[in-house]
């Protein structure tokens, strides 16, 4: 009997120990969430993709984390909700008691990539409405190829009042109802008739020109550019939306554009466009190629140089803007007739 009790005891002794012993508690970080997409912690990568109106500067993280736990973002701690700049950010860190428990390499994407104009965005302002306001010359009538002026001036009253329904072709029917391109003054004059007030302001200085535009658009002030498409450059990209999305095959060939907000990205200034001349061309997401087209600053300051250095504002009675507005020589905007 007393060998048999001798193993027991043994066993007993040995539970003890194992039972009063003090591990350290397993960290352990739950909802990681960056830009309010939730991260697969099981993943050896945190791949967030950064949304359409995303900063760079300020992406926020939100998580949850065991007690004596601590997230690190570059060996910076950080804290549930803070929004931090993203760009040059190569890896998040666990720690408990600071001591490293795991490390995640982080590799952001972003939409915008996608669309062609690069990762980080810094900086941006639509004028966007809750409604769409993009009208397509393709399919206006008779004169459809050269109904630029007539496409932009409808879709800036429409950008104001909602509840307008006169058309493209209403327009080409109350100036120059023959044919023939409109003129610069064509648009304010017809814009003016209907309760929008026009402005004329110069884009010549060159140090200015970035600035202006984006000075106008942070105070909700569209604008309508009249500018030599040849000089722009061409995408041929089905899924991309940046530059010209038509052939422009000549110089001269004048045109109306629609410019309705900007976008900061990757140190470059994009302007978001509302471009009329789409003749039902779509991405494979079925949205029309010329709404929220994006143009370079540097491809439109040499577009407008040549052919009409100046913009028409859409002023829309703002008492807070101050412009110095000029009264500049009237141009056309061609476009092509085929």
């Amino acid at each position: 009997m007393r060998k048999l009790l001798l193993p027991l005891v043994s066993f007993i002794i040995i539970s003890c120990d194992n039972s009063t012993s003090n591990p350290e508690p397993e960290i352990s970080v739950s909802q990681l969430l960056i830009d309010h997409q939730k991260m697969d912690l099981e993943a050896d990568t945190l791949r967030p993709e950064l949304g359409l109106n995303t900063l760079a500067n300020a992406v926020s993280f939100d998580f949850a984390i065991s007690e004596d736990g601590e997230l690190k973002a570059n060996g910076t701690s950080i804290k549930p909700g803070d929004q931090i700049d993203i760009r040059g950010i190569t890896h998040i860190e666990v720690f408990h008691k600071d001591k490293l428990v795991k490390k995640y390499p982080i590799k952001p994407s972003s939409v915008w990539k996608n669309y062609g104009l690069g990762t980080y965005q810094t900086q941006m302002k639509s004028l966007n409405k809750t409604y769409s306001y993009y009208l397509d010359q393709g399919g206006s009538g008779l004169y459809q190829y050269i109904n630029c002026g007539p496409a932009v001036s409808t879709m800036s009253l429409l950008w104001k009042d909602s509840t307008y329904t006169n058309t493209i072709e209403y327009a080409r029917n109350t100036i120059r109802p023959l044919g023939g391109w409109w003129y610069t003054y064509d648009i304010s004059m017809f814009l003016e008739e209907r309760g929008l007030q026009t402005r004329y302001l110069s884009l010549q200085d060159p140090s200015q020109y970035e600035n202006t535009m984006i000075s106008m658009l942070d105070q909700g002030i569209p604008f309508i550019l009249c500018l030599d498409m040849y000089y722009t450059e061409q995408n041929t990209s089905p899924v991309e939306r940046t530059h010209r999305f038509y052939n422009a095959s000549s110089p001269d060939w004048g045109h109306f554009i629609l410019v309705k907000g900007y976008k900061i990205i990757d140190d470059q200034l994009w302007l978001e466009c509302h471009d009329p001349y789409t003749f039902g061309r779509t991405y494979p997401d079925s949205h029309l190629m010329g709404e929220n087209r994006y143009y370079s600053s540097k491809e439109l300051k040499k577009a407008t140089d040549i052919w009409w250095p100046y913009l028409i504002a859409l002023y829309k009675n703002t008492p807070s803007a101050r412009f110095d507005f000029v009264t500049p020589p009237p141009q056309k905007g061609r476009g092509f007739f085929k």
